[in-house]
């Protein structure tokens, strides 16, 4: 959600952070199965595109910029 926010493909975002794409693939499909390492790269990246992350034990909420 966070990368189709941001108009960004997943080649893009993995170029951008240095993460293969299928690491990419897998943070959006089956993120316990990505290194924290890995996951914090792609988070700062969103995060420095301007994406804000707020969780609490019932949703998970993505915010963009306008």
């Amino acid at each position: 959600m966070a990368r189709a926010a941001i108009g960004r493909n997943q080649g893009e975002v993995a170029r951008a952070t240095g993460c293969a794409i299928s690491t990419v693939h897998l943070m959006e499909h089956t993120a316990d199965e990505v290194s924290r390492k890995n996951a914090g790269v792609i988070r700062r990246h969103y995060e420095e595109m301007g994406v804000q992350f707020w969780a609490d034990a019932y949703f998970h909420i993505v915010a963009v910029p306008k």
